[in-house]
């Protein structure tokens, strides 16, 4: 990520940092931007996405629904905060690959490092579908440490990062097989 007139490089490690979700093999190259929580809801008059260009970028979104009762509607947790890690970034991926983007990383929040750590092992074999030119794209989960540094902010949770581009933030997602 770039701020100010530093360049900064940061690598995140799968398992430690980070969980590929089941991808081709290959690299991603993109400019980043942040789409808030990654939400479209024209009822709620609530548009993540508005005004932002995501075609050909990776999304960055954070995990969850934001504040308010209407947030707490069963439905809208089950689309968009499942308990089960593997579904909870589906419908925000959908919304991603919509509009055009190339990648997802979704930011988990404190605690996700943890349960990496505590787990027996992290999951190192993918089935991926037969034909890998119509899998969708793809979703990285990343540690509140990753998000501090895609942001360029002082916490992950800093409710007041509004969505927009990420100037000078490029990310690389990178899958060997290995």
């Amino acid at each position: 990520a770039l701020w100010g007139d530093a360049l900064r490089r940061r690598a995140f490690a799968s398992g430690v940092d980070a969980i590929l979700e089941a991808a081709p093999l290959g690299t991603i190259t993109a400019p980043a931007v942040f789409a808030g929580y990654g939400i479209r809801e024209p009822e709620l008059g609530h548009d993540d996405y508005a005004g932002l260009d995501v075609r050909g970028k990776i999304v960055v979104v954070r995990r969850g629904t934001p504040e308010g009762e209407a947030w707490k509607a069963a439905a809208l947790r089950g689309r968009y905060d499942p308990g089960d890690a593997d579904d909870r970034w589906d419908a925000k991926r959908e919304t991603a690959e919509a509009l055009g983007a190339l990648a997802l990383v979704g930011l988990e929040g404190d605690g996700f490092a943890a349960r990496l750590a505590e787990r027996d092992a992290v999951l190192t074999t993918w089935w991926l579908p037969a034909d890998v030119a119509k899998a969708p794209i793809p979703v990285v989960r990343v540690s509140p440490l990753a998000a501090v540094a895609l942001l360029g902010t002082e916490s992950a949770a800093a409710p007041a990062v509004a969505a927009r581009p990420l100037p000078g933030v490029t990310v690389t997602l990178r899958t060997t097989g290995t």
